[in-house]
């Protein structure tokens, strides 16, 4: 899914159902904060990923969260995310859906794949969802999966 369709679809969903964006969300980030996070793991999130935490932030939204750059924020990328997990499943979560089970990024060489991995903590885990960043936010965020 593409950035503006997405960005289209909330619009929409805003409108219908403005009482699943009634929480707060994270701060919204910078290039400066999602830098600070690419170096910190020692990876390139994907456009998807970046454009995201520009525009909303991250925290809840909507039926999930997804982690942000915004460094006051209990939902906090680098304060969830253990670097040496990541670095050894070369998976970045970004998803988190309450459960335990985490959502997020295949590592290739330092690059974060723009399709999501879904790890099941209690299989210990990781398998391919074939979605990208936005299809997994409307399948689990807006719970929409007729996508």
């Amino acid at each position: 899914m593409e950035t503006i369709e997405f960005n289209q679809l909330i619009e929409k969903v805003k409108k219908e159902n403005p009482m699943i964006f009634c929480l707060e969300s994270d701060c919204k980030a910078n290039i400066t904060k999602i830098e600070m996070i690419e170096n910190y793991y020692g990876i390139v999130l994907p456009k998807s990923y970046k454009e995201f935490l520009m525009q909303y932030g991250g925290g809840y939204f909507a039926y999930t969260i997804v982690y942000s750059a915004d460094d006051e924020s209990p939902y906090y990328l680098i304060s969830n995310v253990d670097k040496q997990f990541s670095k050894n499943r070369k998976y970045l979560p970004v998803f988190d859906f309450e459960t335990g089970d985490l959502a997020g990024f295949k590592i290739e060489d330092g690059v974060c794949e723009d399709s999501i991995l879904i790890y099941d903590h209690e299989e210990d885990k990781i398998s391919d969802t074939g979605l990208d960043f936005y299809t997994t936010l409307v399948k689990y965020g807006l719970k929409l999966s007729n996508m």
